[in-house]
């Protein structure tokens, strides 16, 4: 009913660095039935008592899911190994001369080695997709059209572009995982028959309830989201890593927006990354206007927020290669504040390792910011 707490509001049921932070009670929504939030609630206590779904499979490609509309790679569907003994969803792909047995792909010994990008997903307050923001659905998978809405999407966020499938026609291995909250990680999902309405509402509720599936996390997994995701994405590398047709010398992540936000920060604790490039998320905390709503808590780090300064984190990767794209009209990141940033980042190189694309655009993801990514992942790779 309204007004029921999720999990009990004591203090002193959260680790003590969240106790300052979360006093989470629900509500459901107007226009929610109160059969669909009871749904709702049940799912997100089975995560702190229920393993992940795929937990027990192994990681492995689906060599049945290869894409057959170019020459020069193939997509995978595979379950990799993230943090806590679970798995996730990926789409792998891999140059095609490498992939003539994508069913052993995790051991079989390659000849050549490719540079590798790591490719995460945008927040988007958008859950039904999140791999296939990046990645264009193989034919032969089992769904292979977008709802119209999620198609809608990917044009405005991404100007209809799948980046990861650009950058594998040029050779690179890419993968990209669904983060939690997202695609098949996400909580009751609707069917892939469900109706315009149903999944315009799905994702209208998920953006409502994520201050509560914070609360999971850190009662499931002892951490904030973001952490949860950072270690998945940190699994992801080892996951690159450990592929035979992968130089390991030449991994890379990127990102768009919260991709962004979640590639500098891992670039800045994982230092097997070669190169870092983000788009559209850069600022400092004392103007952090994007997270002054519900999605903040899938960005919040209590444990690094009074110390260091998002651009302090990002200065980190020096002097690895890093690569800043921006917007001159992003409603959500002001420009004068993202150049600020900028020149902070700037005195920890003292090369010409660091590069920033400035593209006249609002908050998305336009040709001119793929020509530069392609550019600086050629240079540097």
């Amino acid at each position: 009913e309204e007004g029921t707490t999720l999990f009990p509001a004591s203090r002193t049921n959260l680790p003590a660095n969240h106790r300052h932070h979360l006093f989470l009670a629900i509500s459901p929504p107007p226009t929610m039935g109160i059969k669909r939030h009871i749904t709702i609630i049940v799912l997100l206590l089975s995560l702190v008592a229920l393993p992940s779904a795929l937990a027990a499979q192994g990681a492995q490609c689906y060599s049945g899911y290869s894409q057959s509309n170019s020459v020069s790679y193939t997509t995978n569907l595979a379950s990799v190994p993230v943090a806590d003994g679970e798995q996730a969803e990926g789409y792998l792909l891999i140059p095609r001369s490498k992939s003539r047995q994508t069913q052993q792909c995790a051991d079989t010994k390659a000849e050549t080695k490719y540079p590798a990008v790591l490719l995460l997903h945008d927040h988007g307050a958008w859950f039904s997709i999140g791999k296939e923001k990046l990645v264009s659905i193989p034919h032969s998978a089992p769904v292979s059209q977008l709802s119209p809405s999620d198609s809608l999407y990917i044009q405005k966020a991404y100007s209809g572009m799948y980046i990861a499938d650009s950058l594998a026609a040029m050779g690179y291995v890419v993968l990209c995982i669904d983060a939690l909250y997202w695609g098949t990680r996400a909580i009751d999902k609707p069917a892939n028959d469900a109706d315009e309405n149903e999944l315009k509402a799905f994702n209208k509720t998920l953006k409502e309830y994520q201050p509560s599936f914070y609360s999971a996390c850190v009662k499931k997994y002892g951490r904030a989201w973001f952490e949860k995701v950072l270690d998945d994405d940190k699994a992801c590398i080892a996951y690159l890593r450990s592929l035979s047709c992968v130089d390991t010398a030449r991994i890379a992540c990127f990102g768009f927006s919260f991709g962004g936000y979640r590639a500098w920060q891992l670039a800045a604790e994982d230092k097997s990354i070669a190169v870092c490039a983000a788009a559209n998320w850069m600022t400092t905390k004392k103007s952090q206007g994007i997270l002054n709503n519900a999605s903040a808590y899938s960005m919040f780090r209590p444990q690094q927020s009074f110390r260091l300064d998002y651009p302090d984190i990002a200065a980190q990767i020096a002097p690895r290669p890093l690569l800043l794209i921006y917007s001159t009209n992003d409603h959500l990141f002001p420009l004068s504040v993202t150049e600020d940033c900028i020149t902070r980042i700037s005195s920890a190189y003292n090369t010409n390792s660091f590069q920033t694309a400035k593209i006249e655009a609002d908050h998305c993801f336009t040709p001119s910011s793929l020509a530069n990514l392609i550019f600086f992942l050629n240079s540097n790779l």
